[in-house]
């Protein structure tokens, strides 16, 4: 490995909530990931298109996991207000080299809870994922079937 890109992979990883300044190029940049994230995931449900319309909206908050300027995974929230409860819900986790970066994403997750006063947070997500979640804390709470 060059000298370059061990200095790369020595940069922090972090996590930044995309501005709508930069939602434009982030989205073009990293469509890809995340049409692939919701064809394994919910995108029968959701396409990129309402994803976007969403964000742009102020619906949906998107962050960006990072290591630089090169993003590793993207993260789509909302928030869901039921007469019970208030929920933060993850749309959407879509990227690359997940176990270097859930614990980091699972501890700011449940601050923002915190933060927003919601009272859970709720994934609806594949196997692989929900094993990750699985040993973070998280329960399973149901299962998602479909007959089309």
């Amino acid at each position: 490995m060059g000298e370059a890109a061990k200095q790369f992979e020595e940069l922090p990883i972090e996590i930044s909530s995309v501005t709508p300044e930069m939602l434009d190029h982030v989205w073009s940049s990293q469509i890809e990931m995340i049409e692939r994230g919701l064809r394994h995931g919910q995108g029968n449900d959701v396409t990129s298109d309402d994803m976007l319309a969403g964000i742009l909206l102020g619906r949906w908050l998107m962050w960006v996991i990072h290591r630089g300027t090169d993003i590793i995974a993207i993260v789509v929230l909302s928030v869901i207000t039921t007469p019970r409860k208030k929920k933060l819900f993850v749309e959407l986790i879509a990227g690359r080299d997940l176990p270097s970066w859930y614990v980091q994403l699972h501890d700011l997750l449940i601050d923002f809870k915190e933060v927003i006063g919601a009272d859970c947070i709720e994934a609806s997500c594949r196997p692989g994922l929900a094993k990750y979640l699985s040993e973070m804390g998280w329960s399973k709470k149901a299962t998602i079937m479909e007959l089309v």
